[in-house]
């Protein structure tokens, strides 16, 4: 709770508060570093909070604090490692840990933007609501706002560049964490080599795992 998280952190609610809203804080770099201690601290935890018979590994703990990161700094995040590093497994332990996460799976029906849109609406909302395109995305923009919420995009790498470009836009409108999850290619393609497309949505990556065994 975040009365708990006060008492760990030594600090005030209101000092929290302006911290999570990114408002200026005197002493603030103070208040990020216990932060950073903190989250040092707990991600141990990993261990008890995975589901049931889950195997513990190294690539699931570098995975997990990377989601971490992420949530609490509401930067965007790239996971792009071969088949079978257990980036899935990583995905649905964070979930199981942190409930409010959502993930949502990607695929070759859903590379397009209005597949996209349709797909992230009833994943986070439950419902489409609307099938116009420029609807849905208001509506999830009004429903993800400063919810402060985890979105994970598994299979990333069969979104388009128009596709990648509403993901953008949803980090940045709303302030929430995002992680792309993927293959090898994921990366490569946000660093370019296609006209600088992807110049905007790469610059949005924060923190990256691309060298998993």
């Amino acid at each position: 709770s975040e009365k708990k998280l006060v008492s760990l952190l030594g600090c005030s609610q209101s000092a929290l508060a302006r911290y999570k809203e990114g408002a200026p804080l005197s002493g603030g770099w103070k208040l990020e570093a216990r932060i950073e201690k903190l989250l040092e601290c707990y991600g141990g935890r990993i261990q008890a909070d995975v589901p049931q018979g889950t195997c513990i590994t190294s690539q699931l703990e570098s995975i997990g604090a990377l989601f971490r990161y992420c949530e609490a700094k509401r930067r965007m995040g790239v996971v792009a490692a071969p088949s079978g590093t257990g980036k899935t497994t990583a995905c649905l332990a964070y979930k199981h840990a942190h409930p409010g996460t959502t993930i949502v799976t990607l695929d070759i029906v859903s590379r397009n933007i209005g597949s996209l849109l349709r797909l992230l609406a009833r994943e986070i909302m439950g419902e489409e609501r609307n099938r116009v395109r420029g609807l849905l995305f208001s509506s999830l923009g009004e429903w993800l706002r400063h919810s402060n919420q985890l979105l994970i995009l598994d299979d990333a790498h069969f979104l388009s560049w128009e596709a990648f470009e509403v993901i953008r836009r949803l980090h940045d409108l709303c302030e929430i964490g995002v992680v792309l999850v993927g293959q090898p290619r994921l990366y490569d393609q946000m660093k370019g080599g296609q006209h600088m497309l992807f110049d905007q949505i790469y610059s949005r990556v924060a923190i990256k795992i691309d060298n998993l065994p």
